[in-house]
Formats: C-alpha cells, structure tokens, sequence
C-alpha cells in the first residue's frame, strides 16, 4: 500500500516543486518552504484522493484497505465542513432576502 500512495506523491511533488522554484526565479522570489511543504502535502492528498476513488471503482485496486482509512476519513470530514458551511448558507438567505 505504501508504494501506491508513496511513489506518485513523490513524483507529483517532484514536478510541483519543479514548478514552483520556476515561478520563484522568473519572478525573482525567494523559495518558501511552508510553501514547499503544503505542496508535499497537497500532493499525497492528490494521490490519496484518487486512490479512494480508484478503490472505489476497481475492487482489487486496493488489496488493504487498512492504508487508505485515513484518506476516507479526511474526506468525510471535508464533505461534513461543506455541508454544514451550505446549510448555514441557506438558513442565512432568508434574512438576507428581500422577499
């Protein structure tokens, strides 16, 4: 399970980081590595994502499900915060409506 989620992170941090340090010098910025480090992160989310879904849709793609817990739970969290951030939207409209 490691080598599923921990290669195309690094290959995708890779190319993200290869990026940035471009960005950095064309507009002569200095790096930032809590820049650097959320790129990593945001990176195995990337990958963790698309290993959920793909789990999702090829049963055998994922043999032990046991390393992808923590990708389900972050994104039952996520769709938590939204809804609760929609519903909120929704109760708050009708005061702000002019009906």
């Amino acid at each position: 399970m490691d080598a599923i989620i921990y290669l195309p992170t690094a290959i995708l941090s890779a190319v993200l980081l290869l990026i940035y340090a471009y960005l950095c010098y064309f507009h002569g910025k200095k790096a930032n590595v809590a820049v650097v480090l959320h790129t990593v992160l945001e990176a195995n989310a990337v990958v963790g994502g698309c290993v959920v879904i793909l789990s999702t849709i090829v049963p055998d793609f994922v043999k032990d499900a046991d390393g992808i817990k923590i990708y389900v739970f972050v994104g039952g969290v996520a769709v938590l915060f939204l809804a609760a951030q929609a519903i909120r939207r929704s109760l708050s409209s009708v005061k702000d409506s002019n009906d």
